[in-house]
């Protein structure tokens, strides 16, 4: 966010959620969420409050679990309108967040611990 000359994390919160909003307004307006919002008029309100702050959570701590390319709030929220599931617990174990993220971070901060 700091390439934004976002530096205190409530203007960064506010940014990080006009984006997703910004995504949810175009992904409503366009063919596929028109016909979404008309075969289940509720679905799109699961995506306001408190998806948005567990959203903006996950996205600060750098624990956000669904892959994207570029982290950025609009492809966070095409992600999530996407049907994309957190991992099952049994797949955990497997997954590249476990090995990329979980591992190293237990590894490196062990050792930060121990030193």
């Amino acid at each position: 966010m700091q390439c934004f000359g976002l530096t205190q994390e409530q203007t960064a919160r506010a940014f990080f959620l006009s984006r997703f909003r910004s995504a949810k307004a175009a992904f409503v307006a366009g063919e596929l969420g028109a016909c979404l919002h008309a075969s289940y008029p509720d679905v799109l309100s699961a995506f306001d409050g408190d998806l948005e702050e567990r959203t903006w959570g996950h996205f600060i701590n750098g624990t956000y679990g669904i892959c994207t390319r570029d982290g950025q709030p609009g492809t966070i929220f095409q992600k999530q309108i996407g049907v994309e599931s957190e991992f099952a617990p049994h797949e955990v174990a497997e997954s590249s967040r476990q090995r990329c993220i979980i591992d190293v971070r237990e590894r490196y901060l062990a050792e930060l611990v121990a030193a």
